[in-house]
């Protein structure tokens, strides 16, 4: 799904997984110990894989068959059991544990072509690449067109291991021997104080650290002077739910249910908080969106049953169903859905969804309907089902059945999805042209820190040169001028010197930070 508002991180999909802790178990495809026998459907699949390898009239890759079958089998259960083959295995499990070891960039996919967003900070490659290059090979591997697929593939490995890639800067193409090291990436990209009372944290995703990383930003902000935190989990499609329960701990009183889950086999298992909240007493903010999923939800949802803080924003995704990691014999790996999972007051948000294939495609692309729908712009557009309504224990009504409906809604921002700023793209794209700025500009970035650059960048200036890349350029509204210029600045602040230059700048512009604003002056 992409992401269509004003965080200016592009297209993002929603195939998030949450991992839970139950026992593994086996998968159809091998020996079922337990029973000590295969049963009548792995008989007849084995039957059916044996007569095509040794019968068929051509050579075939019965791999490849197993693997597509795999995942026609698994459509037909939900949206969010998985197959991961073999060679994404690692890959994903990075993703989950927030760590990988690579060359240490972050980059964007432009026509076709993979350009760098920004070398990390921990990159052991600093000085040797840079914003805005463009990576043509790794290792003689081409790495444009539809090889652009298998760029993580290429430029990740063996620790302590070089990668010789072949690049784009300007007009020159440059070969560099690059090495790769363990990147630890950071789930929360911003963490500071909006003003004297008011901490900010952006979580990206729920990896395997989390709850501790979170604890400690409060720690620090709590130092600072903060009194109220605002959570910011917009675009977090989930992660580990354990991280989420900790991060719920630290809000919650002791003994206040944090969630209870129930699978087929299992009876009702629920989670309570326990005394070791750092933050059970300030005010508390919850920042959501449309791609908002599972463990962020869960969250959201614990916070919003309890009572104990304000969601802001627009209903989230719809994910209430747990995934159980089962790895199969080739080391591939299916995530299987095994349980539900259900807020304090009993509600469970999982979206309805259809079965096959075309039924996952439509689960997928449902928040792009809400566009449709108005529900983008209107609260009163939003679907409610009032045979799923509750009660929290100060009687406030929330609803199950899709996702959590915040407690403050605010519309998406309207250029983020307007005709100017998409239908642009294509013939100057705003990414590429903050890439192609910080190369021409890096001497003097360099000489600043971001409150420097906060108060001598000349965004009117940039917005100009920036429109000159169009042939033809429509009236646009003072008040978009100033987004656009806004955006731009946090762009450029965001790939020289980091996520949170990125929220500084930009949240001075966030409508749903402005709401929040508006809020705690209303509620003082």
């Amino acid at each position: 799904m992409r992401k269509l508002f004003d965080n200016g991180y592009g297209p993002l999909i929603l195939l998030t997984a949450v991992l839970f802790g139950f026992s593994v178990g086996v998968f159809f495809i091998k020996f079922n110990p337990q029973y000590g026998l295969i049963s009548k459907n792995q008989k007849k699949m084995q039957d059916l894989i044996y007569v095509i390898e040794n019968d068929y009239v051509d050579e075939v890759n019965t791999d490849s068959i197993v693997d597509k079958t795999i995942d026609a089998i698994l459509s037909e259960l939900d949206p969010h059991s998985k197959y991961i083959a073999p060679e994404l295995t690692q890959m994903a499990e990075d993703d989950l544990n927030g760590e990988f070891v690579g060359i240490g960039i972050s980059y964007l996919r432009m026509n076709d072509t993979i350009v760098i967003q920004r070398v990390l900070e921990n990159s052991p490659n600093q000085g040797k690449i840079f914003t805005g290059d463009k990576l043509l090979s790794a290792d003689q591997h081409p790495l444009t067109g539809d090889s652009i697929h298998f760029a993580s593939k290429y430029l990740k490995g063996i620790e302590n291991t070089k990668v010789k890639v072949s690049l784009i800067r300007g007009q020159d193409t440059i070969t560099q021997n690059l090495e790769r090291k363990k990147i630890i990436n950071s789930p929360i990209r911003a963490a500071y104080m909006i003003n004297d009372s008011i901490g900010f944290i952006n979580l990206n995703t729920f990896t395997y650290n989390s709850g501790d990383l979170i604890s400690n930003a409060i720690d620090d902000l709590k130092i600072q002077g903060m009194k109220t935190l605002v959570l910011d989990l917009r675009g977090n499609g989930g992660g580990f739910l354990r991280e989420a329960k900790k991060i719920a701990d630290e809000f919650l009183a002791d003994q206040k249910v944090m969630y209870y889950v129930k699978g087929r086999k299992n009876k009702k298992e629920e989670t309570v908080a326990t005394k070791e909240g750092d933050f059970e007493q300030g005010k508390l903010y919850i920042l959501i969106d449309e791609e908002s999923a599972s463990a962020s939800e869960l969250l959201a949802g614990a916070i919003q049953d309890q009572d104990r803080g304000i969601i802001v924003g627009r209903r989230s995704f719809g994910k209430g169903l747990v995934q159980q990691e089962m790895e199969l014999s080739d080391g591939s790996k299916v995530r299987l859905t095994t349980a539900r999972y259900y807020t304090p007051t009993g509600r469970s948000i999982q979206k309805a969804f259809s079965k096959g294939e075309k039924g996952v495609k439509a689960y997928q692309n449902e928040s792009f309907e809400r566009y449709h729908s108005g529900e983008m712009y209107f609260v009163d557009s939003i679907k409610i089902n009032d045979s799923l309504k509750f009660k929290t224990p100060k009687g406030k009504v929330v609803y199950g059945g899709g996702g959590i409906i915040p407690d403050v809604f605010v519309a998406v921002d309207t250029l983020s999805v307007g005709d100017w700023y998409y239908l642009q793209q294509g013939r100057a794209n705003i990414y590429d042209y903050t890439n192609r700025y910080i190369l021409e500009n890096k001497e003097q970035l360099a000489q600043w820190n971001i409150e420097t650059f906060n108060t001598k960048f000349d965004q009117e200036k940039v917005y100009k040169e920036y429109l000159k890349k169009f042939k033809k350029v429509g009236k646009v509204s003072k008040a978009d001028q100033e987004k656009i210029q806004q955006l731009l600045k946090a762009l450029i602040a965001r790939n020289f010197y980091g996520d949170e230059a990125y929220f500084k700048i930009y949240n001075h512009s966030d409508n749903t930070i402005k709401k929040v604003l508006e809020l705690e002056k209303t509620l003082n």
